[in-house]
């Protein structure tokens, strides 16, 4: 199971600060985990967004440092 919140803010036209927390739970037999990250978001263009974070896993055995990049394609 995933469960997840996330927040948004604007930050100026075309820019948006978001921060995650999220719980991976008895997923693949693996330990539980809880992540939480944060980082800016960029819309480039109407149907596309470009993103980063830096996050941390929270309790012992998860990950310590987490970098993430991404983009989203709206169709």
């Amino acid at each position: 199971m995933l469960a997840g919140l996330a927040v948004e803010h604007q930050l100026a036209l075309g820019w948006t600060l978001v921060g995650e927390v999220f719980a991976l739970l008895g997923v693949w037999n693996a330990a539980d985990q809880i992540l939480a990250r944060v980082g800016p978001a960029w819309q480039l263009e109407q149907n596309l967004r470009l993103d980063g974070a830096v996050g941390t896993g929270l309790g012992s055995g998860n990950a310590d440092l987490i970098l993430t990049v991404g983009a989203t394609f709206r169709f």
